[in-house]
Order: structure tokens, then sequence, then C-alpha cells
């Protein structure tokens, strides 16, 4: 009898180490499931991150080309138009016989640097044999513009224009103008007749502004190199 229910319980407990076993291999395989299940999930994390990267470089690029057809980059200047390949527009611009220098400023705080990049296009147009005007928008010191200067296309006269005439100027469609603004970027938007050039600080408005009018002009850094011998040359003597 005893002999009998010694072997009762050695089965009982064969059988409670089978349950045992089964249970374990159950809570490896759910462990398995819920690691693939968490690898799944960090793929498509990284997918989604590297989605979101691209939508953003695609912003940033339109936010800076925006819908621009032909659109380059040259000495950290980013040029853009819809109309013209670079080419196609600074051949035409270098056929034009007048062209408006209009920098923007504000009352009673002329930058040095815009003047210096102002000055810059008036020395290599004329040196090309453009005639220039300076057309200097000055803004109120709440930021609208609240009339010009003008030199009248002659270096020894400055005058003060009401903002009906300077608006006037501005609107007509077959005045070329060289527009300088400060902006967030550097950039310059070639459109029909109309450059217009945007530096992100006082710094780089000068180096901005002759990036472009190499671009324009081949012959710029002589004609700025003669202008500085010339300049040097008299201090010299004098």
């Amino acid at each position: 009898m005893a002999a009998k229910e010694k072997t009762k319980e050695v089965k009982e407990t064969k059988v409670e180490d089978n349950v045992e076993v089964i249970t374990d291999v159950k809570v490896a395989h759910k462990s398995h499931e819920k690691k693939s299940k968490q690898k799944d999930y960090t793929h498509l994390l990284i997918a989604g991150v590297a989605i979101v990267v691209l939508i953003a470089a695609i912003i940033f690029v339109i936010s800076i080309y925006g819908s621009c057809r032909f659109s380059f980059e040259v000495e950290g200047v980013k040029y853009c138009s819809d109309l013209y390949t670079p080419t196609e527009f600074f051949e035409m611009f270098r056929q034009e016989k007048a062209i408006f220098i209009s920098p923007r400023m504000t009352e009673n705080a002329a930058d040095p640097f815009l003047v210096n990049a102002m000055n810059l296009w008036l020395v290599v147009l004329n040196a090309n044999g453009i005639n220039t005007t300076q057309l200097i928008r000055v803004d109120n010191p709440a930021g609208t513009m609240a009339y010009c200067y003008t030199n009248l296309g002659d270096f020894n006269v400055s005058q003060q224009m009401p903002l009906e005439e300077c608006n006037k100027i501005l609107g007509d469609k077959n005045n070329v103008f060289v527009f300088i603004d400060k902006s967030s970027s550097n950039e310059a938007f070639l459109s029909n007749k109309r450059i217009e050039i945007r530096y992100a600080s006082s710094a780089e408005a000068g180096k901005v502004n002759f990036s472009v009018i190499k671009q324009a002009f081949p012959n710029a850094q002589r004609v700025i190199d003669i202008i500085n011998e010339k300049i040097y040359g008299v201090n010299a003597g004098s």
C-alpha cells in the first residue's frame, strides 16, 4: 500500500514539473513577442523622425527659394528668379543705360556699411558707362517709408523727395532698380528690370552686394582696384 502511494506522489510531481515547464515556455514566448513589438515600434519611430526631418528640409528649401524656377548659390548668396537664368538676366542688365540704386535706411540712422554697399554699385555702374541715380528709401522709426533722398543722377546733389513722387518712380515698370534691404539671409531676387538684394547683417552688406556686382560685371574687381590705387596714391603723395 505504501509503495502505491509513493508511486502516486511521484506521478503527481512529474505532472507538476510538466506544468511548470510548459508555463516557462509560454512566458518566454510572450517575452519574445513583446521584444518584437518594441523593435517594430522603434523602427516606426525612427522612420517617423526621418520623415519629419525630410519635410522640414523641404519646407526650409521652399522658404528660401520659394517657387523660383531658377536658383543657385554663389559665395553664400542665394539667387532666385522665376523669369531668367542668371546668365540671361545679367546680360540684359549690362545693356541698360540708366539704373536706380535704392537702399532702404531708417531716418536719422544712416548705416555706413549700407552706404558703402550703395557706393560700390555707383562706382562700378559708372565705370561701365551706365547712368546711376540714388533713390534712398527712408523709413520713419515705426518702419514705414516716409520719403526718399535722391541725387537726381548728380553726385553733387542731395535732396529730399516727397513720398508720393518717390512712389511714382518706384512704381514705373520702365525704370531699372537695384534694391538693397536688410533681411534674415543673404539673397538676390532677379525679376524684370529689378534686382532685390537682401543682406542678413550690416557687416555683410558690402560683401553681399559686391558678390552680386561681380556676377553682373566681370570687371568689377579691377574697377575697385583702380579706384583704391588712385585713392591710396593721392594719400601717399599728400
